[in-house]
């Protein structure tokens, strides 16, 4: 071949092989298309607050779990750690949106203060967490209330009982046993139940419980000196073994 011909030549060749490279660096892959996906699914939390004991028998909050939109699932509440002597119980824990559930709070009263809490709430794709803060105070009452007492009045028992021994009860800061009797050094106890002091409203709750004279419940009030308590239906067995309700009320005073 004549060298003028290989010169004339040689351009064709160069864009031949810039054609060829250039082709070969737009082989990517090309991408598959997304497939649809299932609608989110979406709720929202109502009632979650600060958690404040005005008394050692408990605290609630109360939640809502509001559906919003995309697929019905099922959604659970969980609570993180807790302060010493805290427990709570979630009533119902889990549940289909929209549904109501109660967090319900007791404590021992071992962690006087503030401290931060966290609430969740997790239906498997979406989760929330929620911050709020657990107050206890020193809400210990009933140094205020043990004693003995000899200016008691009680109707329906008559003149039988004329003096009350109040103790406290040491695993828990505001319970209480009474005792009655009919004289100060007698030893037989007409009567013993236990109370629980509500600190913060001065409301007593008689929790139901086993007597001497049957099954009690009820309820009542104190201030600094005076305690009012009524039990309802107190059952009572007469000398000729008749049985009757009475109510009972009666005053505590220093």
């Amino acid at each position: 071949m004549r060298l003028k011909e290989i010169f004339l030549l040689f351009p064709l060749l160069f864009s031949v092989s810039l054609f060829s490279c250039s082709k070969e660096t737009d082989t990517t892959p090309t991408p598959e298309p997304e497939l649809n996906s299932e609608p989110k699914s979406e709720f929202l939390v109502h009632g979650v607050s600060d958690v404040t004991f005005d008394n050692w028998v408990g605290a609630a909050m109360g939640l809502s779990v509001e559906y919003v939109s995309g697929a019905q699932k099922t959604a659970t509440i969980s609570l993180g750690e807790m302060p010493a002597g805290v427990t709570y119980e979630i009533r119902p824990e889990s549940g289909t949106p929209t549904f109501g559930s109660s967090v319900l709070f007791k404590t021992t009263g071992e962690s006087i203060g503030t401290h931060a809490a966290n609430l969740t709430v997790s239906n498997g794709s979406v989760t929330k967490d929620y911050n709020f803060n657990i107050h206890l105070g020193d809400t210990k009452c009933n140094d205020g209330f043990t004693g003995y007492y000899d200016e008691l009045y009680m109707y329906c028992f008559g003149p039988i009982i004329r003096f009350v021994s109040v103790e406290q009860y040491s695993e828990n800061p505001n319970r209480v046993s009474l005792s009655f009797k009919s004289s100060w050094d007698s030893d037989d106890i007409l009567l013993s139940f236990y109370i629980d002091l509500n600190c913060g409203t001065k409301e007593i709750i008689v929790p139901t419980q086993q007597t001497q004279l049957g099954e009690i419940s009820g309820s009542g009030y104190f201030d600094a000196q005076t305690y009012v308590i009524t039990l309802p239906a107190l059952k009572l067995v007469g000398a000729d073994g008749s049985i009757s309700d009475c109510s009972v009320y009666f005053n505590l005073k220093k």
